[in-house]
């Protein structure tokens, strides 16, 4: 069938399940991404009394920790799209909304100075490799399912309104909020958000039904 370019009224009439369902499954991966490359950043490079978590880390050290962390990520999100033809996009989705949920409950613990102290590169890579490969794994898949939740007809459209609404729910403000929480109640709270967040993939992606073997 030839893909074309639905208008927006058709696409919410036939097809707003498919537009929810691709909002949440790719903000997670917006909402990980910006926790762990902007808001984890200033966490780690700045006093407590500037809104950090006191690591005690420069920009220099934090940046080449992130360059190390990226190439991880790249690692998993060529394993997860194996895996996902393989085994099924939504089984990869599944296991890593539910990973992420658990991690989302135990990073915290490893950005908090009384707990790690001040500079300890291996917890913080620890939290950097585990929340990339994670988002590896979630990211990966995105590129088959999204489309193919939507028929030919609304394709194009539909998926084009997910991703740009997952920018919405996931991305725009992500750093504004992570700050806001882990300033107010500490990191903790930014762990809930991701879980939160975590969450509703793992809702959003139990909804869908599989499409791995669909001509």
């Amino acid at each position: 069938s030839k893909v074309v370019k639905a208008p927006l009224v058709e696409v919410f009439k036939k097809s707003w399940r498919q537009v929810l369902q691709g909002t949440f499954l790719v903000a997670v991966t917006y909402t990980l991404f910006y926790t762990l490359a902007t808001w984890s950043l200033a966490w780690g490079t700045k006093e407590a009394n500037q809104g950090g978590g006191g690591l005690g880390f420069t920009n220099q050290e934090y940046l080449l920790m992130l360059m190390i962390a990226i190439c991880v990520f790249a690692a998993f999100i060529v394993i997860s799209c194996v895996n996902a033809d393989k085994i099924g996009r939504r089984r990869v989705i599944i296991f890593s909304s539910v990973a992420l949920v658990v991690f989302a409950a135990l990073f915290p613990f490893l950005l908090n100075s009384e707990v790690v102290g001040q500079r300890n590169f291996f917890a913080n890579m620890v939290f950097l490799c585990v929340g990339f490969a994670l988002m590896g794994c979630a990211f990966g898949p995105i590129g088959a399912i999204l489309p193919e939740l939507f028929e030919a007809n609304v394709r194009y459209s539909g998926s084009g309104i997910s991703y740009n609404l997952a920018a919405i729910v996931g991305a725009a403000f992500v750093p504004t909020i992570a700050t806001w929480l882990s300033s107010h109640w500490g990191v903790h709270s930014v762990g809930l958000y991701l879980g939160v967040m975590a969450v509703c993939a793992l809702i959003a992606v139990l909804s869908c039904r599989e499409t791995k073997d669909v001509d």
